[in-house]
C-alpha cells in the first residue's frame, strides 16, 4: 500500500522497510505497478460531450474597445 506522509510518497515492503519517494509516480514504480498507456486518441470530427465539471460561459462583453469623450 502506498500512503503520503509528511509530503513524501512512502510504501513497507514485505520485510517492513519503509521506503520514500517526493513524487507518487516514483513511488509507484519501485512498489512495481504497471505504467500507465495513455489511450489510444480519438479520430477527428468526433463529438465531445460537455462535462458536468466544465464552466459554461454566462456572459460575454461585445461593447465598443474605444472611449466616448
Amino acid at each position: 500500500m502506498i500512503f503520503e506522509k509528511r509530503g513524501r510518497w512512502c510504501f513497507r515492503d514485505d520485510n517492513g522497510t519503509q521506503h520514500k519517494f517526493d513524487t507518487l509516480a516514483e513511488a509507484k514504480a519501485a512498489y512495481g505497478f504497471p505504467e500507465i498507456v495513455d489511450a489510444p486518441e480519438e479520430e477527428e470530427g468526433s463529438e465531445e460531450e460537455t462535462g458536468s465539471n466544465e464552466q459554461e460561459t454566462l456572459f460575454s462583453y461585445q461593447g465598443s474597445s474605444q472611449e466616448e469623450v
